[in-house]
């Protein structure tokens, strides 16, 4: 016993040596922070059945686990100072995600516990909150955004059935997606913002070649030319 307890107290005082010098270490150098960084306050979810019910929607048997409270808020890294872009004390606000360009912001809001999640987008500095899916006992939540020709292919044929899109709200324009039936077309370009979601599949196409004719180019022979040329999908009937 008294071996066992010397090795516990030797373990104990290594533990308090040691684990500040591995916290430090596993901190993000500030010269590697970007200059903002958003999150959210909440309160912490209620424990329950199951380790992933925190959604507590209408209709299931644990939506008085629902607790209101939340705040979407900016961190300048560099002050210190943070600012709310969005508060609720009768909702929840969840998952936000930076656009690419670090000018907007999209999250999950239940404004309250008669309502269900939706999703939002707002500008990185607070202004022009906008709702973009409405359907009633639908719980969205974890959206995303994607970078322009991320994402290539066939359309999944599932897709009509987000019967949440707002006609002429979504954009997914930037990418090289196609589908051969007539009826997921149609319910593409009825939701996407402008009415054209055919026309704004692109796929990219690169050409290359050396310049041989000196008498033409002058000083541009022998030099090799590298062109990308974005092609429309449907205008090849694919």
């Amino acid at each position: 016993m008294k071996v066992l307890s010397a090795l516990l107290i030797l373990f104990f005082w290594a533990g308090i040596i040691l684990f500040p010098t591995l916290s430090r270490a596993s901190y993000v150098p500030e010269s590697e922070l970007p200059g903002q960084l958003v999150f959210v306050v909440r309160k912490q979810y209620q424990k329950d059945h199951h380790n992933t019910a925190t959604i507590f929607q209408n209709g299931e048997i644990n939506s008085s686990g629902f607790t209101p409270g939340a705040a979407l808020k900016v961190l300048n890294t560099k002050s210190g100072e943070t600012v709310s872009l969005l508060t609720t004390t009768s909702g929840v606000i969840r998952d936000p995600e930076v656009s690419f360009d670090g000018k907007k912001i999209i999250f999950s809001y239940r404004k309250n516990i008669k309502d269900d999640y939706h999703i939002y987008e707002i500008n990185a500095d607070g202004t022009q909150l906008k709702q973009l899916t409405f359907a009633r006992g639908v719980s969205d939540i974890d959206p995303l955004y994607l970078s322009n020709n991320q994402l290539s292919g066939p359309f999944p044929a599932s897709f009509i059935y987000l019967i949440n899109l707002v006609d002429n709200n979504s954009d997914f324009c930037g990418n090289s997606l196609y589908t051969d039936d007539p009826v997921l077309r149609d319910f593409l370009n009825t939701k996407q913002a402008g009415g054209d979601w055919e026309g704004c599949q692109y796929t990219e196409v690169s050409i290359s070649g050396t310049v041989t004719d000196a008498d033409t180019l002058g000083t541009l022979a022998g030099v090799t030319i590298n062109v990308n040329i974005n092609i429309p999908l449907f205008e090849f009937g694919i």
